[in-house]
């Protein structure tokens, strides 16, 4: 018991430390632009298949000096689809920091295929996991990963 007391103070002390967070939060990954059949009913037939070559992305957030959110904008655009991405570092006062990597996936008429959001504690890597949704009749979506 006295040992995990000490862990979780030291960890907590990694987490919210002033001189931790005063650091910009930096994510380096790629994006990869996907997509797949989806049949009249509505069901996925395929797997995904990527379109394109896979692109770096690179987010570096300041550390925020309010409550008011600092954030960093990349758009990306592929063969098919636009993917508009934000991600935002949170520190509240007296509440654990946080970050939101929120993405908007767009067709290239500008039409919004999907929205998806995930919300984390701050970590040294890029969040990854898939976002997509059905445009006609294909399923187009994109891939953060390392």
């Amino acid at each position: 018991m006295k040992l995990m007391t000490t862990l979780m103070t030291v960890l907590s002390i990694l987490v919210i430390s002033p001189t931790i967070q005063a650091q910009p939060l930096t994510w380096d990954g790629k994006l990869t632009f996907w997509k797949r059949t989806a049949e009249a009913n509505g069901r996925v037939s395929t797997l995904p298949v990527q379109i394109g070559n896979s692109q770096p992305v690179h987010f570096e957030i300041s550390d925020p000096t309010s409550a008011d959110p600092v954030f960093v904008r990349i758009e990306i655009t592929g063969e098919k689809s636009r993917a508009d991405i934000w991600a935002f570092r949170i520190a509240k006062p007296n509440e654990p920091e946080y970050t939101i990597l929120q993405i908007r996936l767009f067709s290239l008429a500008g039409d919004l295929i999907a929205e998806c959001s995930r919300y984390e504690a701050p970590a040294p890597r890029l969040p990854v996991g898939s976002c997509g949704g059905r445009s006609g009749t294909e399923v187009l979506g994109l891939t953060l990963s390392y």
